[in-house]
C-alpha cells in the first residue's frame, strides 16, 4: 500500500495505483499531519491481533464489516520527499530520512515506522518462528529502490504462504449454492499453470459468497494451460479474474500444492502479477569492515553504536550516544544494584515518545552481554540478565531508555531481598507532601527495626527501599508490604491510599506495594526514564531529601556530574546491609489490619 502526499491532499494507492483513498480513508486522514510538501511513502496496512501480529483474515473481513477495528499502516520506505527523488539512495539512508519525518510528524498510532534489525538474521528469523509470524523479509542495506520484485530482497520463510490465481471451483456436497473448493493456478510466463485445490479456511458465508461471486464470471472452458481428468468432471471453470492468499505445507514433485487452506481474497494483485516463486539459494554475504555511509556507528566499550547522532530526547536535545555516554560513566556505581537480578525494560527505538514498549523476554540477536536464564518450565519463565559494563551499553544501543529490576536475585530468585513502597502521587499534590510521607515511613520502618533507603523515580514520587536477606518467600513479603502501607493509609485516609483507582486518587498520595509480588519490578537506582526531561532515577540520603532536593535536580548531565566528584554513593549502606526478617516484621504478618 503507498500513500501519496502532495499537501493537504493525500491518497491511499494500491501496487497498481488503484485509488483506496475511500477504504483508507482515516489513513488519509492520519497523513495529513505528516508536515511534509509532498511525498511517496510505501508501507503495509494490517489488522493486528490480540498478540500484536497481522491477521491476513482479519484485514479481510474488515473490508466487508463496519470497519470497527483499527488498521495500522506500517511505513518502510520513502521514495520521494519534498519534491527530492530518493529511490537512487541506499536502503537505510532512504529508512533514516522516514524516521525523521514521522518522528518529527508524530502522526496517529495508525502510522508506524517499520524499523528494521542489522545483522543477526538468523536469530532474528528464530524468534519470528517462535512469534509464529509468516517469515521475514531480507533486505541489502545498502540497495537502491526497484518497482517489484528483485534480487535486493528475500522472503524467508516459516510456512508456505503465496497468492494464487482462481481458475474454477467445485460445488459444495451439502449447498448448491456454496463452493466446495477452489481450483488454483499460477502464470509460468502467459499460461495458467494449474497448482491444485484448497478446500478448507473459509466459513459457510464465505464459501457462499465465493460462490456468488465466481459464479458471474464463469466460462465454458479452463482457463488452465492443463487440467488433471479427474478434475475437469466436476469443475465449474472462470475468468481468471481473482486472487486468492494461501497457506500450505508443502509442494509436491509435481508441483501441487499439498494440505492448503484459504485465507481470503487479496484485492490489491492482479492476476497476471501471479508468477511462479523459484526459491534461490541465499549466498553468504561477508560483512564489510570499513565504516560506510550507510552505517553510521561509534564504538563503546566494544559495542559498535548505530546512529549515535539520533536525537532520544527531542526538547533536551540529548542523542543517543549522549546516553550511551552516560551509562558508560554511571556503570560501575548502578552494577552493584543491577547485577543478576531478574530485568524488565522499556525500549524507545525512535526516542522518547510513544512508540515506546514494555519487553520482559528476550528479542532477536541477543548479545553476549545481555544473559537469558530460565526460572521456570515455560517458554515464558525467562528472564534477562546484565551484569556488566558492556551489557548496560549494549541495552541503550537496543534503544533502552528503563531499566527495571525484580526485588531478588537470580540465585534467590523465589526469596526477595529487596521491599519497595512506591508513593505516587495525584498530580495536585505538592512535592514537600510526598517528603513528608516518605520520612514518615522510613520511621515507620525503623520502629520495626528495618533500615530504609530512598529514591527519586525520575518522576513526580518517591521510593521507599528496604534490603532484608532472602529468607521469606514472595507471597510473605507481598502480604506484609500490603498491611504496612495499609496501616499507614489507615492513619490518614484524606491524604493516602493504597487503591490503583484514579478517580479515588485525587489530591492523594497512592502508596503502591504490588511492586513487591512475583515478577513485578521497580525502576532500576541510576536508570534513566523514558519521558521528557531526561530526568534520572537517583538514590539519595535522607539528609539530602529533607534539605530539599527535588527530582528535576537530577538530569542525565547533573548525575554524571555528582559521581565525577568525590562521589559517596547514598546507598552504600543498601549493599552491605544484613538486617530482617526482624520479629515486628513477622509479627506484622500474622496481624489482621
Amino acid at each position: 500500500m503507498n500513500a501519496r502526499i502532495d499537501g493537504d491532499d493525500v491518497r491511499m494507492l494500491t501496487r497498481h495505483n488503484g485509488d483506496w483513498t475511500v477504504k483508507f480513508r482515516d489513513l488519509a486522514h492520519a497523513l495529513k499531519g505528516a508536515g511534509v510538501e509532498n511525498a511517496y511513502l510505501d508501507g503495509e496496512a494490517v489488522i493486528l491481533n490480540e498478540h500484536g501480529l497481522s491477521d491476513f483474515g482479519a484485514l479481510q473481513n474488515w473490508f466487508k464489516s463496519s470497519r470497527t477495528k483499527a488498521v495500522t499502516y506500517y511505513v518502510f520506505d520513502c521514495l520521494f520527499l519534498n519534491g527530492v527523488d530518493l529511490r537512487d539512495k541506499p536502503l537505510v539512508e532512504r529508512k533514516e530520512i522516514l524516521r525523521d519525518v514521522l518522528q518529527a510528524a508524530n502522526l496517529s498510532p495508525m502510522v508506524r515506522y517499520s524499523d528494521h534489525q542489522m545483522d543477526e538474521g538468523k536469530a532474528f528469523f528464530e524468534t519470528a518462528s517462535r512469534m509464529g509470524v509468516e517469515g521475514i523479509i531480507s533486505k541489502k542495506a545498502d540497495a537502491s529502490y526497484v518497482s517489484g520484485r528483485s534480487r535486493g530482497w528475500l522472503k524467508i520463510k516459516r510456512i508456505e504462504r503465496q497468492e494464487f490465481v482462481i481458475g474454477g471451483f467445485t460445488l459444495s456436497n451439502v449447498s448448491k449454492t456454496s463452493i466446495g473448493a477452489l481450483l488454483l493456478g499460477e502464470y509460468d510466463g502467459d499460461e495458467l499453470v494449474y497448482v491444485g485445490k484448497v478446500g478448507t479456511g473459509y466459513s459457510h458465508d464465505m464459501a457462499s459468497e465465493l460462490f456468488r461471486k465466481l459464479s458471474k464470471i464463469s466460462r465454458e472452458q479452463p482457463s488452465f494451460a492443463d487440467v488433471p481428468v479427474d478434475v475437469r468432471r466436476t469443475s465449474v471453470w472462470v475468468k481468471p479474474q481473482h486472487v486468492a492468499e494461501i497457506e500450505f505445507g508443502a509442494w509436491t514433485s509435481d508441483h501441487i500444492l499439498r494440505h492448503a487452506a484459504f485465507l481470503g481474497l487479496r484485492q490489491d494483485k492482479e492476476p497476471k502479477d501471479v508468477k511462479r516463486e523459484r526459491v534461490l539459494p541465499v549466498k553468504e554475504i561477508t560483512k564489510p569492515k570499513a565504516k560506510s555511509k550507510a552505517t553510521n556507528t561509534d564504538v563503546v566499550l566494544g559495542v559498535a553504536i548505530s546512529h549515535p547522532e539520533r536525537v532520544i530526547y527531542p526538547k533536551e536535545k540529548i542523542t543517543k550516544l549522549d546516553v550511551v555516554r552516560y551509562y558508560e560513566a554511571i556503570a560501575p556505581v548502578m552494577l552493584p544494584y543491577v547485577a543478576d537480578r531478574p530485568l524488565s525494560l522499556v525500549r524507545c527505538p525512535d526516542g522518547v515518545g510513544p512508540a515506546c514498549f514494555f519487553q520482559k523476554h528476550a528479542g532477536v540477536g541477543l548479545p553476549a552481554s545481555i544473559r537469558e536464564k530460565k526460572i521456570g518450565p515455560r517458554k515464558e519463565d525467562a528472564v534477562l540478565l546484565v551484569d556488566s559494563d558492556e551489557g548496560l551499553v549494549s541495552l541503550v544501543q537496543r534503544g533502552v531508555l528503563e531499566v527495571h529490576i525484580w526485588g531478588s536475585h537470580i540465585k534467590t530468585v523465589e526469596k526477595p531481598d529487596l521491599l519497595v513502597f512506591d508513593f505516587d502521587p495525584d498530580p495536585t499534590v505538592k512535592w514537600p507532601k510526598v517528603v513528608e510521607a516518605a520520612v514518615s515511613m522510613r520511621d515507620v520502618l525503623s520502629d520495626m527495626g528495618l533500615t530504609s533507603f530512598t529514591k527519586t523515580t525520575g518522576g513526580k514520587g518517591l521510593h521507599v527501599v528496604v534490603p532484608i536477606k532472602p529468607l521469606l518467600e514472595w507471597d510473605a513479603i507481598k502480604e506484609f508490604t500490603r498491611a504496612v502501607a495499609a496501616k499507614f493509609a489507615a492513619r490518614d485516609p484524606a491524604h493516602f491510599l493504597i487503591n490503583m483507582s484514579k478517580e479515588k486518587r485525587k489530591g492523594r498520595i497512592f502508596i503502591d506495594y504490588l511492586r513487591n509480588g512475583r515478577g513485578s519490578t521497580a525502576v532500576a537506582p541510576y536508570s534513566t526514564r523514558a519521558r521528557p526531561g531526561g530526568l534520572i532515577a537517583t538514590p539519595l540520603s535522607w539528609g539530602e531529601l529533607e534539605d530539599g532536593a527535588v527530582p528535576q535536580d537530577f538530569t542525565l548531565a547533573s548525575v554524571m556530574a555528582r559521581i565525577a566528584k568525590r562521589f559517596k554513593d547514598p546507598w552504600k549502606g543498601l549493599l552491605e546491609s544484613k538486617q530482617g526478617p526482624t520479629v515486628k516484621m513477622i509479627e506484622a504478618l500474622g496481624q489482621k489490619d
